[in-house]
C-alpha cells in the first residue's frame, strides 16, 4: 500500500503542484481589482487519519456563491457582511485565481 501511495504521489500530486506553481509564478496577465462582501464564513474539520481544519470565505462572485479557502487568522479577521479586496488573474497557464489583498499589501492565491 505505501508504494502505491508513493507511485500516486509522484505521479499526479507532484505535477499538479508544479502546474500551479508555473501558473501563478509566470502570470503575467493584468491584475483587475474587485470589491466582495463576506454573506458567510464557514470553519470544517476534515476527517480521516490525520484530521485538519480548513476555512472559508463565501463570497458571490459573477452570481456564483464561491468558497475561498484562508489561513485561519484571515478567516478571524473577518466577519459577515465585511468588505474584501480580491484581485483576478489570467493564470500563465490559462487557470485563473484570485489573490486576496490584505494585512498592508500581502496577499495569498486563494483559487
Amino acid at each position: 500500500f505505501a508504494t502505491f501511495v508513493s507511485i500516486f504521489f509522484l505521479v499526479f500530486a507532484v505535477p499538479l503542484l508544479t502546474l500551479q506553481t508555473i501558473n501563478y509564478t509566470f502570470d503575467s496577465s493584468n491584475e483587475e481589482k474587485f470589491e466582495y462582501v463576506i454573506v458567510d464564513k464557514e470553519s470544517r474539520i476534515s476527517t480521516g487519519r490525520y484530521s485538519t481544519r480548513r476555512y472559508y470565505l463565501k463570497v458571490v462572485i459573477n452570481g456564483n456563491l464561491e468558497e475561498l479557502k484562508v489561513d485561519s487568522y484571515i478567516y478571524h479577521s473577518y466577519e459577515i457582511d465585511d468588505t474584501i479586496e480580491l484581485t483576478y488573474h489570467e493564470g500563465y497557464l490559462g487557470y485563473s485565481y484570485y489573490e486576496l489583498i490584505y494585512d498592508e499589501g500581502l496577499s495569498g492565491v486563494l483559487k
